[in-house]
């Protein structure tokens, strides 16, 4: 209709409520980061989870602690079990998790797929490195790592454990990358998407009631 508005881009992103708490929290940058969040989405049928578990075990780095979030629907659960139990170092694995942004915030450095969450994770300042599970998602990671909000790490399929673990050792010894992509990300997804949509939403009414009243 010609009436109809579109609203677009990460100024309109739509955030689930219990992120929008968060706005005014203020993320440390530590020397070197330590904390590491892994979530590759609800069923993550291919296990790529289990590629990234695989790459922090070659991340040469005292310390080092993961928190790893599966959806509910992933068949491979008993197998990430397993491999978080035969890890070097802590793992957390953590089923249908209902307050994502507090791990978040725990998280110093995140591995993610490119879906919805990357604008979570620019909200809460989480300097991310994305993956391409799906090929909607290419263009979501290939921007983000244009305009300096996340590190595209390619499609999953092309990205051996070894590549994967490189690239996280020297995010996690670079505070400078972190702070930069902490800051750009707060920058592109405010938290403010929502109040936006509310304002248009109720300015198109009004114009459509005077319209009527005409």
């Amino acid at each position: 209709e010609p009436y109809t508005r579109l609203l677009l881009g990460t100024r309109y992103v739509l955030l689930r409520r219990e992120f929008l708490k968060w706005r005014d929290w203020k993320r440390e940058i530590p020397e070197v980061a330590r904390r590491v969040l892994v979530t590759m989405g609800g069923s993550d049928p291919d296990n790529v989870t289990l590629k990234v578990i695989q790459a922090l075990q070659q991340v040469d780095l005292d310390g080092l602690e993961a928190i790893v979030v599966v959806g509910g629907s992933n068949p491979h659960y008993e197998e990430l079990q397993s491999a978080v139990q035969d890890a070097r170092f802590p793992i957390r694995l953590e089923s249908n998790v209902t307050d994502m942004p507090e791990l978040m915030a725990w998280a110093d450095v995140a591995i993610s797929g490119g879906g919805s969450t990357s604008w979570e994770l620019a909200f809460m300042g989480v300097p991310a490195l994305i993956l391409i599970l799906a090929s909607n998602q290419r263009p979501i990671a290939e921007r983000l790592d244009a305009v300096g909000v996340a590190v595209n790490l390619g499609w999953y399929e092309d990205v051996s454990p070894t590549e994967t673990a490189q690239v996280v050792t020297q995010l996690l010894r670079t505070p400078r990358i972190r702070a930069d992509i902490s800051q750009h990300g707060r920058q592109l997804v405010d938290g403010m998407g929502s109040d936006r949509v509310i304002r248009a939403l109720q300015r198109q009414t009004q114009a459509h009631q005077s319209r009527v009243w005409e």
